[in-house]
């Protein structure tokens, strides 16, 4: 189940009052860098500072560091899919449950702001960046300023960390592009709501994945796929489940078993007739009957056919269902296999769905040898 809407996540945006007046109390452009060797630094923590002053989303997106642009993107596009797979996941659940799982993966975040688009990462920024987040007043510039810059030229790539007098650190990196802000990564990205959020989406695809497997073996006869689970069972006991099997048949199918041992019992009697008791063993084998001499019900008469060299299982593939293609209110739907095998499925009476168009094997392999069988006046 999903995480409910973050603390701090309102209306698709992220709240961060607090840490964005920090970051303004010290990225302002009246600081200046003790450090002479990377005056640079300065210079990004001036731009930063003016591109928020100025809400130029574009601008603070350009000073974002590569990593942090590549992961709010790649949680873009994750929401997007994951939006898309909510409806499968819930589907039973409800209007007001994918209504909600729907807020929980940031919809209305990502509204109309699609990965692929030119200006994606500076749309996300701005509703991140709360409009009300971002105070320049007067009490929040009071006593400007920061300790030092320190370099960590252990870190790949080299790292700047500004100290501040309010006893806060803040982070850039030196790419070839020049210092990037660690801001959308310490203020965002690393957020619990963001953590959330990114959770919420691996959620998805991890019930998706569990409601698949469920659905590619369930054994509920009242569904499509479940019926062929249960056949594909059966047919896989070792010996096959003939009378689980024959239940699982349509009724045309089990009526052409029926029919056919009422005409063994015909041909039966018509070898009676010409034999007397000893030789009617060797009769009935002559005459294709020893199969159905001793069968007392149509599930017999199946049950030892399925015992045969010569019997056709009702299915001819035997792996995962990936789809049910049809209209099951039709009453007639095929279950697609993994491998693109097709097994015709009819709806029965009883709203269980049983293996089509069998009656079209069973008539010539069961029926057909009484066709020739001569009647004796």
């Amino acid at each position: 189940m999903l995480a409910g809407r973050p603390r701090c996540y309102q209306g698709g945006v992220i709240r961060a009052a607090h840490a964005i007046v920090v970051a303004l109390v010290v990225l302002t452009a009246s600081c200046a860098s003790e450090h002479a060797d990377e005056p640079e630094v300065t210079k990004a923590l001036d731009a930063t500072v003016a591109a928020l002053q100025a809400r130029d989303w574009d601008a603070l997106w350009e000073l974002t560091d590569p990593a942090s642009q590549e992961e709010l993107i790649a949680l873009l596009r994750g929401i997007h899919e994951a939006l898309k797979k909510a409806p499968e996941v819930y589907a039973d659940a409800g209007a007001t449950r994918l209504a909600a799982a729907r807020t929980a993966l940031g919809e209305a975040l990502v509204d109309t702001i699609f990965p692929d688009e030119e200006r994606a990462g500076p749309r996300l920024i701005e509703r991140l960046f709360a409009a009300d987040a971002l105070r320049f007043d007067g009490h929040a510039m009071d006593g400007v300023t920061h300790h030092d810059i320190t370099l960590d030229e252990t870190h790949e790539p080299v790292k700047a960390l500004v100290h501040t007098a309010a006893g806060e650190t803040f982070a850039f990196l030196k790419t070839d592009a020049g210092w990037r802000s660690l801001l959308v990564r310490d203020l965002i990205l690393s957020s619990s709501a963001f953590r959330t959020l990114a959770d919420n989406v691996k959620k998805i695809d991890a019930e998706l994945e569990a409601r698949r497997e469920a659905w590619r073996h369930g054994r509920d006869p009242r569904t499509p796929q479940g019926a062929y689970n249960v056949a594909r069972a059966a047919l896989g006991e070792r010996p096959a489940n003939a009378k689980l099997l024959y239940s699982l048949l349509d009724g045309k199918a089990r009526a052409e078993v029926v029919e056919a041992l009422k005409e063994s019992r015909t041909a039966q009697r018509e070898v009676q007739r010409r034999t007397t008791r000893k030789q009617r063993r060797k009769a009935y084998e002559d005459a294709g009957l020893t199969l159905y001499v001793d069968a007392k019900s149509d599930v017999e008469l199946y049950s030892r056919w399925a015992r045969t060299e010569g019997w056709k299982p009702p299915l001819a593939v035997t792996d995962d269902p990936e789809r049910v293609e049809g209209d099951p209110a039709s009453g007639r739907v095929e279950v697609v296999t993994l491998s693109g095998g097709r097994v015709a499925m009819t709806v029965a009476d009883d709203g269980t769905w049983r293996i089509a168009d069998q009656a079209a094997v069973l008539a010539p392999a069961l029926r057909t040898p009484f066709a020739s069988q001569p009647e004796t006046p």
